[in-house]
């Protein structure tokens, strides 16, 4: 079982608008109390006040009449007076008893109205279905709520083609940073093979060093020379030349593999960050 939302507030201000009809009666009894309490106050006033007359008029000695008639007319007089007053507070005191008490009942009535209309409330809250609402609340027609959802369902879709466009550009943009990145490792590549090919020839101009510093080591051994004047000053700088030249070319090699590695690695590391960017 489910309700509109617009069906769940005509029922809770029915039953308020039901429950404060029949609560008009005790509010009817207060004001009834204290009306009736007045009433009574002004009765016993307009009942003590001719009897106050009365009881001065009859302290007026009559002819042959003495002080102990004229003090029992007294006394009958005081009589019909307190008698008056005696009626106007107590008219007076159970009006204002009666009110507060009905008041005091009236309280609890108001918080047992409360408690009701907020377990009505929540009650009619778990059947009460929601849905769409227009310009002028539940009471909307069709045509405009159908209207907003249109304008909404619009402005999603005009967010959904910005989103679009801009992975467009990002993807066009990874592209051509993954182009760039192969076109660098290619490089890369071509650089070590230079230097693999180098390694060959150094290698080789290495093995022929060492071969003439063998045979001259079995020339000095043998006593032989070049131009029987032995290995002379020059020969050994050129020597010595060749040897420094040839650790130069083996330092700026490694320098240059160690260089090649780091740019290969960095270049590596950029192309693995522009593929996450690209997911």
């Amino acid at each position: 079982m489910t309700i509109s939302a617009s069906s769940s507030r005509s029922i809770l201000e029915t039953v308020e608008t039901r429950i404060e009809e029949a609560r008009d009666i005790t509010r009817y009894i207060t004001s009834l109390l204290v009306f009736l309490g007045l009433l009574g106050t002004f009765y016993g006033l307009a009942t003590t006040v001719p009897a106050v007359v009365e009881t001065i008029r009859s302290l007026n000695p009559q002819e042959g009449e003495g002080g102990a008639d004229v003090f029992t007319r007294l006394m009958s007089g005081l009589e019909g007076q307190l008698g008056g007053m005696g009626t106007a507070f107590s008219s007076s005191l159970l009006g204002l008893m009666g009110s507060l008490i009905v008041g005091l009942l009236e309280l609890f009535a108001n918080h047992g109205q409360n408690r009701f209309i907020r377990e009505l409330e929540n009650w009619l809250s778990t059947i009460t279905r929601l849905g769409f609402s227009g310009a002028e609340g539940e009471g909307g027609t069709d045509a405009s709520v159908m209207a907003q959802l249109g304008e909404h369902l619009a402005q999603q879709s005009d967010a959904l083609q910005t989103m679009l466009e801009g992975a467009q550009l990002m993807n066009a943009e990874t592209e051509s940073r993954l182009s760039e990145m192969v076109a660098r490792i290619g490089h890369l590549v071509e650089a070590v093979d230079r230097a693999g090919r180098a390694n060959p020839a150094l290698e080789k101009i290495a093995d022929g060093q060492t071969k003439l510093i063998s045979l001259l080591e079995t020339q000095a051994r043998s006593g032989a020379s070049w131009g029987g004047g032995g290995m002379d000053a020059e020969s050994r700088m050129r020597l010595r030349s060749i040897d420094v030249q040839l650790l130069r070319i083996l330092e700026e090699l490694a320098a240059g593999r160690q260089e090649t590695v780091a740019d290969l690695r960095m270049d590596l590391a950029s192309l693995t960050k522009a593929v996450k960017g690209a997911r």
